[in-house]
């Protein structure tokens, strides 16, 4: 995820910028104009240069700054990881700009550690659970809190540090195809059409012979969570497994009271109200290459099923239980709670 506090304005001078650089864990700053538009990048070595050819640290910044300094293109996922990996140890990090030269990302080095680069995005499905939202409108682009349903996990995607996005789709396909053609996407976007429905997992043998890395990245399209999948990402990468599976604790309430038995069925007691806890599958899961090729090709299949095979081909299912925000946006009454939670 972008953190906006390094990017600093080139009005500001040198001793100011150097207090921003302290403060943020980044070793970098990039300079923008009024405009917005980048014009430099400014590290610790950048600044003792600077005091070395006798430069005033009350002067403006952009007199220490890199005007060369290295920069990517959104879009340009292949290129801009070949241009980061051309810079030495010590420019560990890549802007990436619009076509107005508009900071929108920053490519670090430490992402190419990452073993997800690739992630699969579940749009196919009907909604039937919205009832008349879905009418005309594929779920993923049914409106909440005033944008797509799908824009949630997007901008959670795009900021991770994946490359590569491929979007399963199926009812009301072109919608989303369309969409996504006038959206300013910040990854490569591929979009897999299930001539019929999949399930939840599914789409993922499809995608086998177009995937470099061994893990993809699966999420559904009406999950909104606060989880931080770089964080999340980079967690995984220090410790694989086949699967990981992010849960949520979810509590139900008995609202009687129960009655408890014996083993001989004798009355053992009453138990007002009692509160069963248990996790659930929250819709975010890391698989292995491993695990797609067990699935069967061009078949339905939903997520819990093929984790289970995995578990029992005896393949590593490891689970990251989420204390972050999580919503399923996938039934109408969620949703209309969810826009009214967030309202408040």
């Amino acid at each position: 995820m972008l953190d906006q506090r390094c990017i600093v304005r080139s009005s500001v001078t040198a001793r100011a910028a150097i207090k921003v650089l302290d403060a943020i864990n980044h070793s970098f700053l990039i300079v923008v104009n009024a405009e917005g538009k980048a014009v430099g990048s400014l590290t610790d070595g950048d600044v003792r240069r600077g005091l070395i050819a006798g430069k005033s640290l009350d002067t403006r910044v952009l007199s220490f700054c890199n005007i060369n300094f290295k920069s990517g293109r959104v879009g340009e996922t292949k290129l801009n990881v070949s241009k980061l990996n051309e810079l030495d140890e010590l420019n560990r990090f890549l802007p990436i700009l619009d076509s107005e030269g508009g900071v929108v990302d920053v490519l670090l080095r430490d992402d190419l550690q990452f073993k997800v680069h690739t992630a699969l995005i579940m749009a196919g499905g009907f909604g039937t659970r919205l009832n008349e939202l879905t009418k005309d409108t594929p779920k993923p682009l049914v409106m909440v809190n005033g944008e797509p349903m799908i824009e949630h996990i997007m901008r959670n995607i795009e900021n991770s540090g994946v490359w590569k996005v491929f979007i399963a789709t199926h009812y009301l396909g072109d919608k989303i195809v369309e969409y996504f053609e006038r959206r300013k996407n910040l990854v490569e976007i591929e979009f897999l059409h299930e001539n019929a429905p999949l399930g939840t997992a599914g789409a993922l043998t499809l995608l086998l012979d177009r995937i470099a890395d061994d893990y993809v990245l699966v999420a559904n399209c009406d999950v909104v969570t606060g989880l931080d999948l770089r964080r999340f990402l980079s967690s995984f990468s220090n410790s694989p497994s086949d699967v990981l599976v992010t849960v949520v604790k979810h509590e139900l309430e008995v609202p009687f009271g129960v009655v408890r038995l014996s083993d001989s069925g004798d009355f053992n007691g009453i138990v007002e109200k009692p509160k069963t806890q248990s996790y659930i599958a929250s819709g975010v899961n890391i698989v292995s290459r491993d695990v797609i090729k067990i699935a069967p090709f061009g078949e339905k299949l939903d997520m819990p099923e093929l984790i289970n095979r995995a578990h029992k081909s005896g393949l590593k299912v490891r689970l990251y239980p989420l204390y972050e925000d999580w919503v399923d946006l996938g039934a109408k009454e969620q949703l209309l709670e969810f826009e009214a939670d967030t309202i408040k």
